[in-house]
């Protein structure tokens, strides 16, 4: 019989070729690997949301699993992407050109200034959309049709009777968004589902149910009396 230390050493060379590979998977699954990188605008983040009633603003949490944490630079262009914006350490301090160094948060809740390239969580917020009312959020497509998500704070939610009574009321070319139309339909992910909002979309004649698009940009056709957000569009106005 071989002694313990002799065992050992023959079962090395098959142990350690499994270990090293175990520890190559390890590695990709925590994202220390490079078979295995993710492009920040394309994952399918997990995320949190928050309304704040102080600022009628919506924060969102991205990567909670902490699946694909970005640098400060692509944080950004995720939150540019979805029509919002990286929300700032404050209003002032946070908009220093002069500064090479970024804001972060620790988990003790402590704001620091730090390299720019390190990955980490990010929260992006709803931009302010100007005007006298920041309950309504603006967005212009690419053929240059006007889009208005009202109900921000969710306060002017209403029925899908009373969204597009609202929208035809605000004047010549002013409707709810067609659930058909493919332009309008990303328009309106970009300033609902992109905030976790539930919206009507205009529905066809003589349908029984109405469309909306979930919180999760998927259309769903439900009962019409419900409270919801809603967005109004008008078609690019020719002179």
């Amino acid at each position: 019989m071989r002694p313990p230390m002799l065992l050992l050493l023959l079962l090395l060379p098959v142990l350690l070729p499994a270990a090293s590979e175990a520890a190559r998977s390890i590695m990709d699954l925590r994202g220390g690997g490079n078979s295995r990188e993710c492009d920040p605008l394309t994952f399918p983040y997990k995320t949190l949301f928050y309304d704040n009633p102080s600022d009628c603003r919506n924060y969102v949490l991205f990567d909670v699993d902490a699946g694909c944490m970005p640098d400060w630079r692509r944080a950004k262009e995720v939150c540019d992407s979805s029509d919002m914006e990286l929300a700032p350490a404050g209003e002032e301090s946070s908009l220093d050109p002069s500064s090479d160094l970024c804001y972060l948060m620790s988990q003790e809740g402590d704001v620091h200034l730090q390299g720019c390239d390190q990955p980490v969580r990010f929260v992006c917020r709803s931009r302010y959309a100007g005007g006298d009312d920041p309950n309504v959020l603006t967005h212009e497509d690419e053929t240059g049709s006007q889009y208005r998500l009202y109900g921000m704070d969710a306060k002017q939610a209403t029925t899908y009777d009373g969204a597009a009574a609202f929208c035809t009321g605000l004047g010549a070319g002013w409707d709810l968004v067609p659930y058909g139309d493919d332009v309008g339909y990303h328009a309106v992910q970009r300033l609902c589902s992109a905030r976790l909002f539930t919206c009507w979309l205009k529905r066809a004649n003589g349908f029984p149910y109405c469309p909306l698009m979930a919180a999760d940009g998927t259309l769903q056709m439900q009962g019409c009396d419900q409270l919801v957000r809603f967005v109004c569009r008008r078609p690019r106005q020719i002179a």
